[in-house]
């Protein structure tokens, strides 16, 4: 029964995301429109996933992620997950990304603040539910 509301419910927001119009850009006031991140500074969200969507041979991949941070998840295999979106989390959200670090990092983690800038660098994977990072270091908070 949990198993199916959760698959039902990553299946409601994958659908609520595919249809946003902005595809994580920002329309400055002079009209121009420009990416919230450089390939220099690291990936988004977004690219992220699309990389992993487009090729099995992302998986294993070295990246940095730069995003904003939706809070913590334990788990109970020990490991903790920092919940990362391309846009500041309003209200509940369901994070379909995450990074994930060794339980030892637990509080650290807990520490960062929700909405908080992170870059974090990890190796590119995924399951049925979600795409991650992981073996991750924490590179900046801001």
């Amino acid at each position: 029964m949990k198993k199916t509301i959760l698959v039902s419910a990553t299946i409601f927001f994958l659908a609520l995301a595919a249809c946003d119009d902005n595809k994580g850009e920002n329309k400055s006031t002079s009209g121009e429109t420009k990416t919230e991140t450089s390939a220099a500074s690291g990936l988004s969200v977004q690219q992220a996933s699309d990389s992993l969507s487009a090729s099995d041979e992302s998986k294993g991949k070295e990246v940095t992620i730069n995003a904003y941070s939706w809070g913590v998840s334990e788990t109970t295999n020990g490991t903790v997950r920092l919940n990362l979106g391309d846009e500041k989390a309003e209200g509940m959200v369901v994070a379909t990304f995450y990074a994930e670090f060794p339980g030892a990092k637990t509080e650290e983690l807990k520490k960062i603040a929700k909405n908080a800038r992170v870059k974090v660098k990890g190796k590119l994977g995924s399951d049925a539910y979600a795409k991650f990072i992981k073996d991750c270091e924490l590179m900046n908070v801001e």
